[in-house]
């Protein structure tokens, strides 16, 4: 930044605040205190300790004077105490005030006529005293030491008019480095001045001493001046009283006549702000007589149904014990019911009965399927990708993040390492201010180490090719400066251990590092050892992105953050990316070294006074696949177990060794599992035609899935052939298919209702979900398919062995003795659950107190669903030894500043070089402008999460353009010229005329490509390259025009700690950007500009905005049509629908009161949870009402006590599995 000019600059005004309008009479008596500029031994130029009478200016010199200093000439005429060389200062630094002050006329102005009537006043000698002055070579007196008298209520005007005025390209106050060491927020008046006038700034050529004065009447010194005449004569020596310098002063809410008639902006000005909407009144919360409402109305609830339950059970207390009457008359609809359920059990009959008639061809027919649908695996494609794993085509946040990567190129690449300092004492400092404590983070040994593995990670660490951090780094000032961009606490010494030894009459590093974190552009600080605040990328460090641990728990950064007490410190290096995936290789290759050489480095070479965290851009995807790969041996382990527990639960025996071979039935328990295998091949298979991607969670849990629901299925089919006998004229095949028959139509609901329910999780909007739930359907109904023809083919080759007394596995081999079946080998567990646990549960006060106990389980729920909490923890979604899961911790633990959000307005035809439409996008007085309004955002930032105002392009081409000493032409070519070239026999200003502070449609696109390739100096500090290149399209025509199209406008949000706080920082940003559209197509009759938000994280977080209408819509849809399924299934039994639509909302409500219970939040994962929660209690719910609706005994409670003994055992066995 043009920090010294500006410094020099305002030095200067303020040495003249105050100027004295005096009297026509008093113009011949003028005296000037010093004139002109001498020759300093170094080189430079200081003003002379020369008193003479006012001279006379030539004409064009006194032109260019008017130009800025027009109240001087009017005043006083042209005999001024300016030289020409004086004039030319004044005039090239005024571009530069105006770039940095200009936004504010009033601001400007009042500094603006002061440095005027300072310099060239011819009564200098009212108010200025030259206390000391040094000789140089030529035995010239030179200005050393000046004295000022100022009134104190001018002092305080001029720096209110000041104090808020920003600074576009730091989105912060431009007084936070023009008052030194103090900074915006302790800065005041005097300070302000003194810092102006001490040589300790670095740049003021000399030290003034202000003399801040209440009243004039307490002033009694005096000068004594000697009055020349215009040949150097004195014809008059007088003692002159002081006058105190007290100008007229502007308010920045004022508007300055003679200038731009308009008053400073709001972002400017707080007193030219509106009235601050109020803010919105926090919503209270639903109470009844003080309690929370839902609290309440649940207890009602379950008071009343417990009321009801018992009213219901004194009723009528004997009627689940009758018998039905057999002459009941069925309805139409019953009668239509029992024909369709005639129907599909006679059709699962034939069909059970030709594929165990058939096993062979059914087989080959289901090989043939396998392996064609199997085929498709050469064509799976795994995505790891987060954004893709989380964000869909339709998605606006992907949509957004398209348009931003295409038009600006995707957000950097970041590499993160957060050290922390563990059990190291603090630092203790006596400084001007008293004794200061330093956070552990500055103990030298500490910093020394830091620095080792700073310099290990940028120098030495390389990919497998050699890649290096050089060829991908982000160089924000190159080529002119080539070093890597890089944010560290070494960056305020240039990463140099020598810099940090330095010692200068008692200032050390820490004093540096105190005036750094307030002024972290300065490019030279304020204590004696007069060393650069910028890193040697040749920019600032920030303070609040290079430490933490320096704010409490809950705690968001103030003004004045106490960056001392820092405990922890961060390295953030940003790698370039590329909307061309294949153009990132080498960022991939040494993102990749830069991790091993982390993980060796944590565990070889750590201290023990350090603990260590880190990430780079990859991080996540090589988390994710390292869980996969970890995971394959798991998968095949359990496949093992459960293998051995079907064999162990399928099989029978009689309690003889010698036919435990022929009960057996392990084979049929491989059969059953490669059936799953195939299935989920298939399945795999079908969707790589297709071309629907697969993620890791696919390959990792779908097997699992389908197998244990694959095995209620394959225990129902075995367990209830095994119970049922065969009837003596019945064929081995015709037995098999009247038992397929009897629990086809069951498993048909159940895989149906199962199936359903993951393709209605196919509407969650996140991709990963989306293809879970399809992959996870496709995958049932082949099992479901595979199972109810290719294993009923398998059981019938099973029967007809174990019919023969052969032996399992070896099955060429024949018992010598014929086996025949107990007619009390029922299993252990079909025998507890019918004796045991059937009678007890079905007891009169044991239905009762369930009944209670699960309404009041209910009503818990309901009551408490409403709290659930929306988002998903990101830790949670990897691996508990992960070093991204303790990177993610230490984020929200030591960051203190938020994520960079962008306002992006596209490529729509907005006229940027028309000044109407800069209206509406510069930080003018316009409240509605872009800048306006994130202006005004950040001043609610609770509210909108927006921390700052917005980094402005156009506002800082607008002082670029100002500045005489940015915009340069080639003398030669007429091209674009570095502002940085001081050869004026190479280059010169542009000269470009501002028309109330706007450039001219031709000029604003002729220049604004150059602005962008213009790297910040001391003489330009608004420079665009640096900050603003990747921000702004344009396209050029052959005249060297141009025209911009889409341009982003950046700024931060607050620090966001949890899922809540992201997804309201998305919902308020698109808020802002909406109004923001509309203010920009106000007056075009049209709609066709827009503004969006992007930030990195908000494809992460977009499904958040929603969870609770999808979770509504999919639960709604899903037992929706379970019970049109169920309705259907069960020959159109409404009753029976009814009571598992009942069963199964009371299921999938209680589920979601574990999860808050359990503090699992509300997010695409666990809703698609409970979809599948209702298919799976579909299955249970399906299986028990369609044994007890077919069952033959004589009363419902009979029939209770049965289909809960046939059908309980068999989930039992497979519920096993399940947890297995």
């Amino acid at each position: 930044m043009n920090l010294q000019t500006i410094i020099v600059t305002v030095t200067c005004v303020v040495i003249v605040s105050g100027a004295h309008v005096v009297q026509a009479a008093e113009k011949s008596r003028g005296h000037c205190v010093k004139y002109d500029q001498c020759e300093t031994d170094d080189g430079g130029a200081i003003d002379c300790a020369l008193e003479s009478a006012p001279k006379k200016l030539e004409a064009e010199v006194l032109k260019d004077l008017k130009e800025y200093c027009s109240e001087v000439v009017d005043t006083y005429g042209d005999h001024l105490c300016c030289s020409e060389a004086q004039v030319g200062e004044i005039t090239s630094n005024f571009g530069l005030l105006s770039g940095v002050l200009g936004r504010c006329p009033a601001c400007f102005n009042n500094l603006k006529r002061s440095f005027c009537e300072m310099t060239c006043s011819p009564l200098q000698y009212q108010f200025v005293n030259v206390t000391k002055t040094v000789k140089n070579t030529k035995g010239q007196d030179l200005v050393n030491e000046m004295r000022v008298y100022v009134k104190s209520s001018y002092a305080q005007a001029t720096f209110d008019s000041c104090r808020n005025v920003l600074m576009p390209s730091t989105n912060g106050p431009a007084m936070e480095f023009l008052c030194g060491p103090w900074g915006s927020y302790k800065c005041n008046p005097h300070r302000w001045f003194n810092y102006m006038g001490s040589t300790s700034n670095g740049y003021a050529p000399y030290d003034i001493t202000f003399n801040f004065i209440e009243d004039e009447n307490d002033v009694t010194d005096t000068f004594t001046i000697g009055f020349q005449d215009t040949d150097g004569n004195v014809v008059e020596t007088q003692e002159v009283p002081i006058t105190i310098f007290h100008p007229m002063v502007y308010k920045c809410s004022e508007v300055v006549p003679n200038t731009t008639n308009k008053a400073c902006s709001c972002i400017d000005c707080e007193a030219s702000c509106p009235a601050a909407p109020a803010p919105p009144i926090p919503e209270e919360p639903w109470t009844i007589i003080g309690y929370d409402a839902m609290y309440v109305l649940m207890t009602a609830v379950f008071g009343l149904a417990v009321i009801a339950i018992l009213l219901l059970a004194c009723g009528e207390p004997g009627a689940n014990e009758k018998e039905d009457p057999v002459d009941y008359k069925l309805s139409i609809i019953e009668r239509m019911g029992a024909a369709w359920d005639k129907a599909v059990r006679d059709f699962f009959t034939f069909l059970g009965t030709k594929c165990a008639e058939n096993p062979a061809i059914v087989l080959t027919l289901g090989l043939l399927l396998v392996g064609g649908l199997s085929s498709g695996l050469r064509h799976l494609k795994v995505t790891t990708d987060p954004v893709e794993l989380w964000a869909g085509p339709t998605s606006q946040s992907k949509q957004d993040k398209e348009y931003f990567d295409s038009h600006f190129e995707p957000f950097y690449r970041t590499q993160q390492v957060i050290v922390t300092a563990q059990n190291m004492a603090p630092i203790y400092h006596n400084t001007s201010e008293g004794m200061q404590v330093y956070g552990p983070v500055f103990n030298k040994t500490f910093l020394y180490t830091l620095l080792k593995l700073q310099k290990q990670i940028m120098y030495e660490v390389r990919g497998e090719n050699n890649e290096t951090l050089q060829d991908s780094c982000f160089m924000p000032l190159f080529p002119a400066n080539k070093n890597c961009f890089y944010f560290s606490i070494w960056g305020y010494w240039q990463s140099n251990a020598t810099q940090l030894e330095k010692v200068d009459d008692g200032d050390n590093y820490l004093d540096h590092f105190k005036y750094c974190s307030i002024n972290p552009i300065s490019p030279k600080d304020a204590t004696n050892l007069r060393q650069s605040c910028l890193s040697d990328y040749g920019g600032p460090v920030i303070p609040s992105i290079v430490l933490g641990g320096f704010l409490k728990d809950g705690e968001s950064i103030g003004p004045n953050p106490p960056y001392e007490n820092s405990t922890a410190t961060i390295i953030t290096l940003l790698l370039n990316n590329n909307y061309d995936k294949s153009k990132t290789k080498k960022a991939y290759a040494w993102e990749k070294a830069f991790i091993d050489f982390m993980q060796k480095w944590e565990k070889e070479e750590k201290p023990d006074f350090m603990d260590v965290s880190y990430y780079a851009s990859r991080s996540i995807e090589d988390e994710l696949e390292r869980t996969s790969k970890s995971e394959v041996s798991t998968i095949i382990i359990s496949y093992l177990v459960m293998f051995l527990y079907l064999r162990s639960s399928l099989g029978s025996w009689s309690g003889s060794c010698s036919t435990l071979l022929i009960d057996s039935k392990l084979t049929l328990g491989i059969a059953g599992e490669m059936i799953v295998v195939g299935a989920v091949m298939s399945s795999y298979g079908l969707f790589g035609y297709i071309g629907v991607p697969a993620t890791l969670i696919i390959l990792e849990v779908i097997p699992f899935l389908v197998l244990a629901v694959g095995v209620d299925n394959i225990f129902i089919l075995v367990q209830t052939l095994d119970r049922t006998p065969r009837l003596p004229s019945e064929t081995r095949a015709e037995h098999i298919g009247r038992v397929v028959g009897q629990v086809a139509p069951s498993i048909l609901l159940s895989g149906i209702s199962e199936s359903s329910c993951f393709f209605i999780g196919a509407l969650s909007p996140m991709p990963a979900v989306q293809a879970f739930a399809f992959y996870a359907g496709v995958a049932l109904i082949l099992d479901f398919s595979m199972q109810l023809t290719c294993f009923v083919a398998l059981l019938s080759i099973d029967v007809s062995r174990q019919d023969a007394s052969r032996y399992d596995v070896l099955c060429c081999i024949k018992s010598s003795k014929k086996v025949e079946k107990s007619k009390e080998d029922d299993g252990i567990l079909y025998r507890a659950v019918k004796n045991m646990y059937a009678p007890n549960l079905l007891r009169f006060p044991v239905r009762i107190i369930i009944m209670i106990i699960f309404s009041a389980w209910f009503c818990t729920s309901v009551a408490v669903w409403p709290k659930l909490t929306v988002g998903l923890d990101q830790d949670l979604a990897l691996p508990h030894d992960s070093y991204t899961g303790k990177y993610l911790r230490s984020v929200f633990k030591y960051l203190s500043v938020g994520p960079p959000v962008y306002f992006v307005v596209k490529d729509t035809g907005f006229d940027y070089s028309d000044p109407a439409n800069q209206e509406k996008i510069l930080a003018g007085d316009n409240p509605l402008s872009l800048s306006g309004q994130i202006f005004s955002a950040s001043k609610a930032s609770n509210q909108t999460l927006i921390a700052k105002p917005t980094s402005s392009w156009i506002d800082d081409y607008m002082d670029w353009a100002k500045n005489p000493g940015c915009c340069k032409r080639n003398k030669t070519s007429g091209g674009y010229c570095p502002n940085s070239v001081s050869d004026y026999s190479l280059c010169q200003s542009c000269g470009i005329n501002l028309v109330d502070d706007k450039l001219s449609t031709e000029d604003f696109n002729k220049y604004v490509s150059w602005f962008l390739k213009d790297n910040p100096s001391a003489d330009c500090p608004k420079g665009g390259h640096a900050s603003y290149a990747q921000g702004v399209n344009f396209v050029a025509n052959r005249t060297g025009f141009v025209s911009v199209g889409a341009s982003n406008f950046m700024t931060y949000h607050k620090v966001l700690r949890n899922s809540a706080d992201f997804t309201n920082a998305l919902r308020e940003a698109r808020k802002l950007a909406e109004n923001i559209t509309n203010a920009l197509n106000e007056g075009t009759n049209s709609t066709r500009h827009q503004v969006f938000p992007y930030s990195f994280f908000y494809v992460f977080y977009e499904q958040y905005l929603t969870m609770w209408t999808d979770t509504i819509r999919s639960l709604g849809i899903s037992v929706s049509a379970i019970f049109v399924v169920t309705f259907l299934m069960t020959g159109f039994n409404l009753r029976e629908s009814v009571i598992i639509l009942a069963v199964i909302i009371m299921i999938v409500t209680n589920l979601g009161g574990m999860c808050y219970f359990w503090g699992i939040s509300l997010n695409a994962i666990s809703l698609v949870n409970m979809v599948v929660g209702v298919g799976i209690a579909v299955e249970f719910c399906t299986h028990i009402s369609h044994a007890f609706m077919h069952s033959r005994k004589t009363t419902r409670l009979e029939r209770s006590r049965d289909s809960l003994s046939s059908m309980g055992s068999s989930f039992s066995w497979s519920n096993f599995s399940s947890f297995e």
